[in-house]
């Protein structure tokens, strides 16, 4: 089955080109009485699906997706047409998605969100498994135990939970953070905690009594980032004071001092270097012996806020402001994918356990600032599919501006390419030549 159609006119919002202070390119959402582009706030009153109908693409046109070196220029997410003839559009979360994380044996996923839910997932099927409210304002960071059966987050409540990865039960809630908890992280044995803050400081937590066992200052700014070394010795530590450092995990004396202001850090498997991402766009790639700068990665444009080894050291994955994610080469640092699509900041990135999938999360640009978590192929770079939490709506579309002849109720997917189109009772929609082309399960 394969489908196309026509921009629809009647929308008040187009897709224009404008040009930075650098004379770059840039896009922008502009009002069409006027001609001006829309600001932060016009452009979430004006609503997600006004500009979902455009395909983000009415006046720019073009379907880059497919072809060595690139992924999909859409994504897909899921409709529901209701008894008036209305198609509503599911996002995973209700705002913002800040982290993402595969369970030890990749079968399930979990999300934290700025709307204040921890969301798990079924990464194979990207169906919705359990919603906890944390009463924190905002999740900023989450992991899964080594074992998987524990998830702990980090919040703007200032505080850490450490969750039932079955129930959702809350088990325990770990204070001593003055600000905001950035980033949370397990020990490989799953015994500890290590935390970082808006405080500038650094804690590591027995992870079962939720005891504090350490508080290790040494930053001057904000630590964004915090990760063990594979065997459990080492910390590192990311911040926006222009550096990372690598603390004893057990004393909390500091080992090294690397160069570098980082938005993200985490070590290779092996544990002999360390990847970053930062705010001036590079990604730095240092020796976790001796602090020595190894590579940097070039290709993004705006602050990387994440970073991420494949299991096998192969591969690193980065997620950034300017709505790419990109696969590189861990060795040489050749850039191997450059995914894309109907996305804005992508906030985390990670890999499946078997190197296979690559999850998302950030937030949807045509839909306002709801939450998106995407799941892609880590080879093709094409996007299979985005969760979508049933309960959640967003703005609606009449089924008449898309595609006609669904009956109610009926579930689907659709994805943008030059326009936007639908697929009823399929598992993949495609790009080619600006058209979408359903293929059948």
């Amino acid at each position: 089955m394969s489908e196309s159609k026509k921009p629809n006119h009647r929308l008040k919002y187009v897709k224009i080109k404008k040009f930075n202070d650098e004379g770059l390119d840039i896009f922008a959402i502009a009002n069409v009485k006027n001609g001006k582009a829309l600001n932060r706030r016009e452009f979430i009153k004006a609503g997600g699906a006004l500009i979902a109908a455009l395909g983000l693409s009415q006046t720019l046109g073009g379907c880059s997706g497919g072809g060595s070196g690139s992924g999909s220029d859409h994504i897909q997410f899921q409709y529901e047409t209701n008894i008036t003839g209305e198609r509503r559009y599911h996002p995973s979360h209700a705002s913002l998605v800040y982290s993402t994380a595969f369970s030890p044996d990749g079968s399930r996923i979990v999300s934290g969100s700025a709307d204040d839910t921890i969301k798990i997932w079924d990464a194979t099927t990207g169906s919705l498994l359990l919603t906890r409210i944390a009463n924190s304002g905002y999740i900023t960071s989450i992991a899964f135990s080594p074992d998987g059966s524990r998830i702990v987050s980090g919040s703007g409540d200032k505080t850490i939970k450490v969750w039932n990865a079955t129930t959702g039960n809350l088990l325990r809630i770990l204070t001593g953070h003055t600000d905001v908890v950035m980033s949370v992280a397990f020990s490989p044995d799953g015994s500890v905690i290590v935390s970082g803050s808006l405080d500038n400081s650094v804690k590591v937590w027995n992870a079962t009594t939720g005891n504090l066992l350490l508080t290790i200052t040494g930053h001057t700014a904000v630590v964004m980032s915090v990760a063990f070394s594979p065997d459990g010795s080492r910390i590192v530590s990311g911040s926006l004071d222009g550096t990372l450092k690598i603390w004893n995990a057990t004393t909390g004396s500091l080992l090294l001092t690397l160069t570098g202001s980082s938005a993200s850090v985490a070590f290779s498997p092996d544990g002999s270097r360390i990847v970053s991402g930062s705010g001036d766009d590079t990604i730095k790639i240092f020796d976790a012996t001796t602090g020595s700068l190894l590579l940097t990665l070039s290709g993004h444009t705006d602050v990387v806020y994440s970073v991420a080894y494949s299991h096998d050291a192969s591969r690193i994955v980065s997620g950034s402001q300017d709505n790419t994610i990109m696969v590189w080469n861990a060795t040489n640092g050749s850039l191997l994918l450059t995914l894309t699509g109907d996305m804005g900041d992508v906030r985390t990135v990670a890999f499946s356990p078997d190197g296979s999938k690559i999850v998302s999360g950030g937030f949807m640009l045509f839909e306002g600032w709801d939450g998106n978590v995407v799941i892609w192929d880590a080879v093709s770079g094409a996007s299979l599919y985005a969760m979508v939490d049933p309960s959640l709506s967003g703005d609606t579309v009449n089924t008449s501006d898309i595609n006609s002849g669904s009956t109610a109720g009926l579930l689907g997917l659709f994805c943008t390419c030059d326009t936007v189109c639908t697929c009823n009772t399929v598992t993949v929609c495609t790009c080619d030549s600006q058209i979408c082309t359903c293929h059948s399960v």
